[in-house]
Order: structure tokens, then sequence, then C-alpha cells
């Protein structure tokens, strides 16, 4: 968000009412894990998943000893997991919870 504001009106004018600006017309999927849609002046997700946390296996996949032993990087303070996620879920869609905004049940 600062990087495209930064880019488009340059970092030593930037001002909030140009980040503002970037935020209402932005599109992004950050990581791939929510697909992210500002442009109609709702700033929340519409489709959300669930997903948990795992740690990359040597297969690609997540980790599942013995078949599949977790990948070690070094990192600077020693050895580390990778950690992925995996979704449980297919994308849907996200009700909106702002007072007002959703039909209640009799």
């Amino acid at each position: 968000l600062i990087v495209q504001t930064g880019n488009r009106v340059g970092f030593e004018n930037m001002t909030g009412a140009d980040i503002k600006e970037t935020l209402e017309n932005i599109q992004f999927s950050p990581l791939g894990m929510v697909d992210l849609d500002f442009t109609d002046g709702n700033r929340d997700a519409k489709l959300n998943r669930i997903a948990v946390l795992r740690y990359l296996g040597e297969n690609g996949g997540p980790a599942e000893l013995p078949d599949n032993p977790p990948v070690v990087v070094e990192g600077s303070n020693g050895p580390v997991l990778v950690p992925i996620v995996v979704p449980l879920t297919d994308y849907g869609e996200t009700p909106d919870l702002r007072p007002g905004q959703m039909e209640m049940g009799e």
C-alpha cells in the first residue's frame, strides 16, 4: 500500500489522503490467501476460507512424518521449519456484519 502510493505520487510528497485513495482503488491477493477488492467502498474481504498452518515437507506438501519429513532451512538463529498455509475449505462469501447490513430471521 505504502509502496504503491509512493510510486504513484512520490515518497517525499505522500499524504494520508494519497494512501486512502490507493486503498480505495486496490485489488490484490496477499500470498494468494484472500482476494481483496476495495473498489466498491467496502474495505473488507468479500470471500474467505478456512485454512491451517502446517510445515513444508520434502515432497512439496505438508510434512507428514515419517513419509514426508519437514524441510529445515538455516535461519539467522539456527534451523527453522518452513510454514505453509493449507486450505481446508474453498472460498465462501463473508457476511457483512456491520449494523444494519444483514437481514436477521424472526
